[in-house]
């Protein structure tokens, strides 16, 4: 094989990949999986009771909300030949409840003595069981109306530049909300001489100097912070158990 047959032949528009670089694959066959299977199907879980009447037999169907819808089948009533698999076979047609909107949880099976039940009544009437409990479901449902909004009075009538109201929208609703007066938040109108933080973090209390605790400052107040040449003021407020922090101008 010479030099021209072992060459190989790289597309002109495809890209230049640098050995050791990252390469992502763009299909996740597992995840493809998943979704090409069943990802959301509800059901509606039932149990069943069949049961003997006088003259035939009853189903009784009930979901987990309690709901229940009784049906009932007048029919001639045949002794078994064959009296083994007979509640079994009861309880094998009445579980079937296939594309239907219901799943059959527990199946019990009340009959005095083995009786002949061919398959297709089972399943006849099984599936007129399921329709009318379906049709009188849908019947009993009562829709939720929406709760109606109650106006609630904002507790405090004025309100100063810490409640940060900074837009027409914010204004309208303490307004609409039993609020006198609105001060613009400080992004808006800068007040002098207010604290421009309120924390619970305490410098006093970091440095055993917390008169709530039995203690006593080993320095004079008022204290500042200092920060890239701007001086702040800290007061205390020892009822609240909070720190203020203040520009000096």
């Amino acid at each position: 094989m010479n030099k021209a047959e072992n060459k190989r032949i790289v597309p002109l528009d495809m890209p230049k990949i640098e050995p050791g670089t990252q390469v992502y694959r763009n299909q996740d066959h597992e995840f493809d999986k998943i979704l090409k299977g069943k990802t959301a199907e509800r059901k509606i879980k039932t149990a069943v009771n069949f049961n003997e009447t006088t003259d035939g037999f009853s189903i009784e169907i009930i979901d987990e909300s309690g709901f229940k819808v009784e049906s009932i089948f007048p029919y001639k009533k045949e002794p078994a030949r064959k009296t083994e698999g007979i509640k079994e076979n009861i309880i094998s047609q009445l579980s079937k409840t296939g594309n239907t909107i219901f799943e059959t949880g527990e199946v019990s099976v009340d009959i005095e003595q083995p009786w002949f039940f061919p398959s297709s009544v089972l399943n006849d009437w099984r599936r007129i069981s399921f329709e009318k409990f379906e049709e009188q479901l849908v019947a009993s449902y009562v829709r939720e109306l929406p709760v109606q909004p109650v106006v609630a009075d904002y507790p405090e009538k004025q309100l100063s530049y810490p409640g940060n109201v900074t837009n027409k929208l914010s204004e309208q609703f303490y307004l609409e909300h039993g609020v006198k007066e609105v001060m613009p938040g400080f992004e808006v109108k800068a007040e002098k001489g207010v604290p421009l933080m309120f924390t619970k973090h305490c410098i006093k209390y970091e440095m055993g100097w917390c008169p709530r605790e039995g203690n006593k400052s080993a320095v004079k107040v008022p204290l500042f912070l200092e920060n890239n040449g701007q001086k702040f003021r800290l007061s205390f407020d020892c009822v609240r158990c909070e720190m203020q922090i203040s520009k000096c101008e």
